[in-house]
């Protein structure tokens, strides 16, 4: 099955934090961040129930080298990731 991936606005706002937190340690590094966290979405979209749910119908995948979760929820064709327990995610799939 083909999933869509969509990204809450807060959770792309909370992205883009880290990404320039991380350029401005050392260049190249948010670029690092970003290809980690896209490793993660692949891994979610490719098998979704690989993680576990820690709220009812909210999962958590953990990125490899940076100290970040996604939290994500999915139906039948939509994951959509949010912030740490969103509210948004919550409601969108209930």
């Amino acid at each position: 099955m083909s999933y869509m991936l969509i990204i809450e606005p807060a959770a792309e706002d909370d992205i883009l934090e880290a990404f320039y937190w991380y350029e401005e340690r050392l260049e190249g590094l948010g670029s690092r961040y970003l290809e980690e966290l896209d490793s993660a979405f692949d891994r979610i979209i490719s098998n979704p129930e690989t993680y576990g749910e820690v709220e009812p119908g909210i999962r958590r995948s953990v990125t490899r080298t940076f100290p970040y979760l996604v939290f994500y929820a999915y139906d039948e064709a939509t994951i959509c990731s949010g912030q740490p327990f969103p509210d948004t995610l919550l409601r969108r799939f209930s």
